[in-house]
């Protein structure tokens, strides 16, 4: 599991690029930290299969993978050194994922 940037706020106030910094985890660069993103998640298809697919998640697309579960015999590697550029859309895909995360920062008072 790795983390995200965003290089293009489009359609966010600018407050919410500043925002982000101060909200996002500040433990972004180590490698233990507790981001799951769906753009940075690798996941290999045995450990998928063995979770039951995408079927049991009940919010996030990746949202099962961020709770300190693991499917038996697995493990989860968490690292900071291959950071992706993501989407800061405003109409998210994936209910109670980063999206709403932004969609969140984008209501705090500037």
């Amino acid at each position: 599991m790795g983390t995200v940037r965003v290089t293009d706020w489009t359609g966010h106030p600018d407050s919410t690029a500043k925002a982000f910094p101060r909200h996002y985890q500040q433990d972004q660069l180590a490698d233990e930290h507790r981001q799951v993103h769906g753009a940075n998640l690798a996941v290999r298809a045995d450990a998928y299969r063995t979770a039951g697919g995408s079927s049991r998640c009940p919010s996030a697309r990746t949202g099962r993978w961020s709770s300190p579960w693991t499917p038996p015999g697995f493990r989860v590697k968490r690292t900071s050194r291959n950071s992706v550029a993501t989407s800061a859309r405003r109409n998210p895909r994936a209910h109670g994922g980063f999206g709403d995360f932004l969609r969140d920062l984008d209501a705090l008072p500037g």
